[in-house]
């Protein structure tokens, strides 16, 4: 190993972006994870369901994607906090989790092998990181096969709100409730000569169900805003009072608080909206109470 990769065992590379979980350690997650196979998630008989099935014997934590992020945390005045579609969003979803610090470094080529994968000398490798695709991607294995209900695809994509500095998530959308196959998360490196840390806990991607079919099945229309009166109303009103907001906010000394009419459902009229989230509650992932049948086998 060279000086050089040595340095970069030990980097601490500014911009990646953890995401608030439980155990955090290597040990928490042998512990939460040993009973993981199957994996389903438990809920109602009427409801759709995902499960995942357990390939290896280093599974990776999956857990609810939590509001916030570390970024949004330290902020500035901490605004981002204040923003209910950011939250709403950064939740959309179930995150895996990494399970062994790494370390990648891309040489810029395009060959498979110009990706040099590093991990600690006290942490065993595993092979769930690899170079095969070239071009700087790095995929993970994921040691799960998923099984979503009939009609429901899988998003598979980088954790939502969470920028890493020198790499990005790509996306894939995969039919599971079909397929007998697993599949890879991949990243594109985008600095090469730069090692980019991928610590333990730190998310590797995020899984989200979608009914297929549903966005095509929408309609999509352009008018002017003047053809919906009630709304255009409402729309100007809403400018007008957020022009008078920001300038009330804009004295010096001003202790205007934020209007968060949004954040509880209402529109500047104060009418509410229907069925208003703040919040998303899914489900975890459960290991299946043996059953008698199981035992007996």
């Amino acid at each position: 190993m060279s000086s050089f990769e040595e340095d970069a065992l030990e980097a601490v590379v500014p911009g990646k972006c953890p995401v608030a979980h439980r155990g955090s350690t290597e040990a928490a997650l042998s512990k939460s994870m040993h009973t993981l196979n199957p994996v389903r998630i438990m809920d109602a008989v009427d409801r759709p369901s995902i499960t995942a099935y357990q390939l290896y014997d280093q599974p990776l934590e999956i857990s609810q994607a939590s509001a916030t992020r570390d970024w949004m945390r330290d902020g500035e005045e901490r605004k981002a906090m204040r923003c209910l579609p950011l939250r709403m969003a950064s939740q959309q979803g179930w995150i895996i989790r990494n399970s062994h610090r790494l370390v990648v470094i891309w040489s810029g080529e395009k060959s498979p092998a110009a990706v040099n994968i590093l991990y600690h000398p006290e942490r065993p490798q595993h092979l769930l990181a690899r170079s095969f695709l070239g071009d700087g991607i790095l995929t993970f294995q994921l040691p799960y096969l998923f099984r979503t209900s009939p009609g429901y695809n899988l998003l598979i994509r980088g954790p939502a709100n969470c920028p890493k500095d020198g790499i990005s998530p790509l996306e894939a959308l995969v039919e599971t409730d079909w397929l007998e196959a697993s599949f890879l998360m991949s990243w594109q490196i985008t600095r090469p000569r730069t090692p980019i840390v991928f610590e333990v806990g730190e998310p590797l991607c995020m899984i989200v169900p979608q009914r297929r079919g549903e966005v095509e099945s929408f309609d999509a229309r352009l008018r002017p805003l003047d053809e919906n009166e009630e709304l255009s109303g409402g729309f100007a009103a809403w400018r007008q009072s957020r022009n008078d907001f920001n300038a009330r906010r804009r004295v010096q000394g001003s202790s205007v608080g934020w209007q968060m009419h949004y954040a509880h459902g209402l529109n500047v009229s104060g009418n509410p909206g229907s069925d208003h989230q703040t919040r998303l509650n899914l489900a975890r992932f459960e290991p299946v109470p043996a059953t008698i049948e199981d035992d007996v086998a």
